[in-house]
């Protein structure tokens, strides 16, 4: 059995199990069961396609493949009856509409969290389904890796925690338990109340080394691949899954060609529609080279200890998230904190110094998030006692057998020695300095002094000509930028209101560059400027550009009915903004935008959908016509084909005495009454075209029409008056 960070990973059917149910009917008992199946089929079958889609199909466990939105690529039919779905599909569909309010927040970290690290997760979420009712269920995901030009997705197992839930939608035929457990590589047993075999699958027979038929109907006390104390466990192990009703697992030893084996059992009780245990599903997982790789990595662990500890310099490490994860002996005598106190800080940490909380967070923050997987960085540090001490710290990111990066390594080395060796050399430099520039200063006054003033003249005229050039081009690039917006822009300056530019959009939209005398806002009237109606004109206070100037107004979106001098309306909309400097109006800028086309749009949309909506009343009166022309349709041809029946039925029972006369006389009425029915289909045929076209009226014999219908119904039915 695999044990990972979440816990104990397996995953395999349950089975119902109670009396008088089928060995093979089961139920999905305990998400762990039905995990670790899966996930150690998927490795299995992972070259082969088509195994891996049938065992996706047929597992008894809800199983869906999300894209890294959250959006389902695929989902198996247990995940659509736990969700109420029936056999609908769930391709497509976010399945953030299937959770609650609560769970949508947990559903997106966990999404998240899976795209960061890549390692299997647990998640408990709260599903809605297609009736509004709830159910609770345990998920376990993990990430694929990307491919080529595609990215990666994220696959999951959903567990109803309502046993009851789970035995009406996820219980599976037959085939699918036997495909599943043939699939899973671990041994897969149900046991009775007598601890006796009712399934095993081929995994069990090979890590027992006995036969099926010698495992099936036997009991615990016939597994001699055992020591008897190991049987005896297991044995009390089982019986107290079916006592307490919870999973029971342990760890065995056997004798494997002469060394040691570990195997690992675990007994999931499995409880039926009425919640009684009726059986328990046993796993059997080899875990030989496990503890094997265990110890490898115990002494593997044990001499990196020795190393860490005989190093003089301080090595530690982080997670992605900034967790300290570990520290070695010379860390802890650096900064002074012990081991336990360090493992499991997060930053900020204790040994930074608060007025250095900022950089040493502004340092780490670059290094999580750049490209960098290494480097080297100086940070002045704070120990234990409050002593300050200059460190050099070279860091290495490290990685899991994916390539996520998750966490870094780094070491820590006190510099402050050759801290203060480079500070007395900085010093004996400067004295030196000052020596040299002491002795030479006397003879260097006159001539520095010289070419300072000098130099500050030929400065000055140099950014005298850097700042006129600067601002003709930033004259040109504004006057060019203002030139090429689909807008007018006014600029006025002082609180007379004096134009100071107005743009070549500006310029057509008055339809002249305005005139000397115009330089007044008051006198902006000129420009005939109405209201939205098109026929009340602006006062001079109305103005918007007014109102910024005087008021201090910020106009954002006026429209306005501009008339230009050839008497052609425009509707724009109006932005204007005072200009302030230190607190003062200085002056106004307006913008104008052409909307005539804008409004004649919206006009020539309301009219469409006018249209529209009269289009789809004569599309409704059109299908009701149809409807009942139908219904006639099918009413009328009843009664023809009711004839046609019971002549021909008669037919086929007259006696062969007789038989032709009468036979002549029921195929002419048969006959009789299908040329009445072709008739009467044309007949309804051009009534239906009446009502589309024009009614051509015609007189109607009815006496004529009487005499034919009593001499129709005399022939049908003979005898009757």
């Amino acid at each position: 059995m695999k044990h990972g960070e979440n816990g104990p990973d397996i995953m395999c059917s349950g089975a119902s199990g109670q009396e008088g149910v089928s060995r093979e009917e089961s139920l999905p008992t305990d998400l762990s069961v039905q995990t670790y199946g899966i996930s150690k089929a998927e490795k299995v079958e992972r070259k082969n396609e088509g195994g891996w889609q049938r065992l996706f199909d047929g597992a008894p466990v809800g199983l869906v493949v999300f894209d890294p939105e959250g959006i389902v690529v695929e989902a198996n039919a247990c995940m659509s009856g736990l969700l109420g779905m029936g056999k609908e599909p769930l391709s497509g569909v976010p399945f953030s509409r299937f959770l609650t309010k609560e769970s949508k927040a947990a559903f997106s970290q966990y999404m998240e969290e899976l795209a960061t690290s890549g390692d299997e997760k647990l998640c408990e979420l709260t599903l809605m389904k297609e009736d509004g009712s709830l159910v609770s269920t345990i998920v376990r995901g993990s990430r694929t890796k990307k491919k080529k030009g595609l990215p990666g997705t994220v696959r999951a197992a959903f567990m109803s925690l309502d046993v009851n839930d789970s035995a009406r939608h996820w219980a599976g035929p037959a085939a699918a338990l036997k495909t599943f457990g043939e699939n899973v590589p671990d041994g897969i047993f149900r046991l009775d109340h007598d601890l006796r075999h009712v399934f095993t699958n081929p995994v069990m027979h090979d890590l027992s080394g006995l036969r099926r038929e010698a495992l099936l109907d036997a009991s615990l006390d016939d597994w001699t691949f055992l020591p008897r104390e190991m049987i005896t466990r297991v044995k009390r192990l089982a019986r107290k899954a079916f006592r307490t009703r919870e999973p029971q697992e342990t760890e065995v030893t056997c004798d494997r060609a002469g060394s040691p084996g570990y195997l690992h059992v675990r007994f999931v009780p499995e409880a039926g529609a009425d919640g009684k245990i009726g059986t328990v599903l046993g796993i059997l997982c080899d875990i030989t080279r496990l503890k094997r790789n265990e110890a490898d990595i115990q002494a593997e662990h044990s001499f990196r200890e020795a190393i860490s500890r005989s190093l003089s310099i301080g090595i530690g490490a982080i997670d992605d998230q900034g967790k300290q994860l570990y520290v070695n002996p010379a860390f802890c005598r650096i900064v002074g904190w012990s081991s336990e106190e360090l493992l499991g800080m997060r930053f900020p940490y204790a040994y930074w110094p608060h007025d250095e909380v900022r950089k040493a967070r502004k340092i780490f923050l670059k290094i999580r998030k750049g490209k960098k997987t290494s480097g080297s960085f100086e940070l002045n540090l704070q120990r234990r006692d409050s002593t300050r001490f200059d460190a050099l710290i070279m860091y290495s990111a490290f990685y899991d057998n994916s390539g996520n990066r998750i966490g870094w390594i780094g070491s820590v080395g006190d510099i402050s020695g050759l801290k203060r060796k480079e500070k007395e050399l900085q010093r004996l430099n400067r004295d030196l300095d000052a020596m040299v520039r002491k002795r030479t200063e006397s003879l260097r006054v006159q001539n520095r002094n010289l070419r300072d003033i000098l130099m500050g003249l030929n400065k000055a005229q140099e950014e005298l000509r850097l700042s006129e050039t600067r601002v003709l081009l930033e004259k040109q690039r504004l006057e060019t930028i203002l030139n090429v917006i689909p807008a007018g822009v006014i600029v006025v300056e002082g609180k007379e209101g004096r134009i100071a530019y107005v743009n070549r959009r500006g310029q057509a939209f008055f339809g002249h560059r305005p005139a000397s005398g115009f330089e007044m806002v008051d006198n902006i009237d000129q420009l005939k400027l109405l209201k939205p109606d098109g026929k009340e004109a602006y006062s001079c206070e109305e103005l918007p550009l007014n109102r910024s100037l005087v008021n201090g107004e910020t106009i954002k979106g006026e429209e306005m009915v501009l008339v230009r001098p050839d008497g052609q309306h425009v509707t724009i909309l109006a932005n204007t903004t005072p200009l302030v400097i230190g607190g003062e109006i200085v002056g106004a800028v307006a913008s104008f935008v052409d909307i005539t086309e804008m409004k004649r749009s919206e006009e020539s949309i309301k009219t469409l959908n006018t249209e529209l909506a009269k289009n789809l009343l004569l599309v409704e009166d059109t299908n009701k016509e149809l409807e009942g022309f139908m219904q006639s349709v099918t009413h009328d041809l009843k009664s023809p084909l009711i004839v046609i029946n019971g002549f021909s039925r008669r037919l086929l029972e007259l006696p062969p005495e007789g038989f032709e006369e009468k036979s002549h006389e029921y195929v002419e009425y048969i006959r009789e009454t299908s040329q009445n029915a072709l008739f009467l289909v044309r007949d309804l045929l051009r009534l239906f075209k009446i009502s589309k076209g024009e009614i051509n009226r015609t007189t109607v014999d009815l006496a004529e029409m009487s005499r034919s219908l009593e001499q129709y119904f005399q022939g049908l039915y003979p005898g009757r008056t």
